[in-house]
C-alpha cells in the first residue's frame, strides 16, 4: 500500500496519495511504518506550497501534519527532514503576513497591519522575517506616539538582534527617546523576550557539545 501510495506520489496524484496512506494509517496503526505514512501525506501538502503572496492553505496544512508526526512520534527517522520542512513553512508562512502587513501600512490601515505583525511575533518569531516585523512595530506605535510600546518592541530587537539592519532603524526612530548614553545596554531595563529562535540555536549547541 505505501509502494503504490509513493508511486502516486511521484506522478503528483496527491489526493490518491491521501487516500492510500489513510487506509493504511486505518487498517495497520501499529505498524513501524505508520511514520513514513503520516509523512508521505504531509508531504502532498508541502509540495505544493506557493510564493508568499499566494494562498497558504497547503502551507498550513503541511505544518499541522508534520508538526503532529513530531508530537506523536518523537525520535522518528524523519525527523531532522521534518524540522528542517518546518522552518521552511514557518518563513513561508511569516513571509505572508509580513506581505500582508506592509500592504495594509501603505493603505493606512494600521489596526490591519497589527493583526498580522503581532500574529508572526506570536506564533513565527523563528522565522526570518522577525526582524522585519519587531521594526514595523517599533515604527507603528513610535508614530502613534506610544512611546514605551514602542521602545518593548525595539528592545526585543536590540536583545535578540543586535547586529541586524532592522535593530539599527528601529534604535534611529528611538534614538531621541533617552537611550543615545549607552546604546547596547539601554534596552536590559525593559526586561525584553528572548526569542525562540536564539533558545533553539543554543539547544543545537548543547547537543553538538554532548555529542
Amino acid at each position: 500500500m505505501l509502494l503504490a501510495a509513493y508511486i502516486h506520489f511521484l506522478k503528483k496524484d496527491y489526493e490518491k496519495t491521501r487516500a492510500i496512506a489513510e487506509n493504511y494509517k486505518k487498517y495497520y496503526p501499529g505498524s513501524k511504518d505508520i511514520v513514513y505514512a503520516n509523512y508521505l501525506d504531509a508531504m502532498t501538502y508541502f509540495v505544493l506550497i506557493k510564493k508568499p503572496n499566494y494562498s497558504q492553505k497547503n502551507a498550513n496544512e503541511a505544518l499541522d501534519r508534520f508538526r503532529f508526526i513530531l508530537n506523536a512520534y518523537p525520535n522518528n527517522l524523519y525527523e531532522i527532514d521534518i524540522i528542517t520542512k518546518i522552518q521552511i513553512l514557518d518563513n513561508n508562512l511569516a513571509a505572508n503576513k509580513l506581505t500582508t502587513a506592509k500592504f495594509y501600512i501603505d493603505k493606512k490601515n494600521i489596526n490591519g497591519a497589527l493583526i498580522y505583525l503581532k500574529d508572526i511575533l506570536e506564533n513565527h518569531s523563528s522565522s526570518i522575517s522577525i526582524e522585519e516585523t519587531l521594526y514595523y512595530l517599533t515604527k507603528i506605535y513610535n508614530d502613534l506616539q506610544e512611546k514605551e510600546v514602542s521602545k518593548n518592541y525595539a528592545a526585543i530587537l536590540a536583545y535578540n538582534f543586535s547586529d541586524s539592519i532592522w535593530y539599527e532603524k528601529s534604535y534611529n526612530l528611538i534614538n531621541d527617546i533617552e537611550v543615545n548614553e549607552d546604546k547596547d545596554n539601554w534596552y536590559i531595563r525593559f526586561n525584553p523576550i528572548k526569542l525562540l529562535l536564539n533558545n533553539q540555536k543554543e539547544e543545537n549547541l548543547e547537543v553538538q557539545k554532548i555529542n
